[in-house]
């Protein structure tokens, strides 16, 4: 009998906090934050489908913490190297974390940000804190390319299969 080769185990580092990253495209510039590379990666190549990079705040990450561009392909050898095996596993396996991370685009670029999520921390309520993002959002917003709301999309659409694939394995 074929002994089957045992699956290269992701092993990533307890995530301490969030890291904030520059969303490196075409359109306005936007931040996220995630807390490890591989979540980084996915909502980059889920929001850009390889056209965009991220790469980490400032002084916050090594060049090898960044997310390259994937113009001409290699995403999935990408992911290999850091030890995924297959991308869609893995997303479909941290749908909420990648969900969580694609909620936190905002349009700025880092030091915008910062001074938005000052300003949003002095409000308590939740509805409140979402009329405050969709107004910057709606007020910075230059492109048609609308990055952030594609984003917040995509979440809902992560927790809704991770909710049904719930649902199905109840039975």
């Amino acid at each position: 009998m074929a002994r089957r080769a045992a699956a290269k185990k992701v092993v990533e580092p307890e995530p301490a906090k969030l890291v904030c990253y520059e969303l490196v495209n075409p359109s306005d510039a936007y931040t996220f934050q995630a807390p490890t590379l591989l979540i980084a990666a996915c909502a980059t190549v889920l929001i850009g489908r390889g056209k965009y990079a991220a790469h980490p705040e400032d002084g916050k990450g090594e060049k090898n913490e960044e997310v390259p561009m994937f113009f001409f392909g290699g995403v999935e050898e990408w992911f290999k190297e850091k030890g995924v095996e297959s991308l869609g596993d893995y997303i479909n396996a941290h749908r909420e974390e990648v969900a969580t991370c694609l909620d936190t685009f905002l349009i700025g670029d880092m030091k915008e940000r910062k001074a938005f999520d000052r300003l949003i921390g002095c409000i308590s309520n939740p509805e409140e804190k979402e009329k405050a993002r969709l107004a910057f959002h709606d007020e910075k917003r230059s492109s048609m390319n609308n990055i952030g709301e594609y984003a917040w999309k995509l979440a809902k659409e992560l927790r809704a299969s991770a909710a049904k694939g719930k649902s199905d394995a109840k039975g």
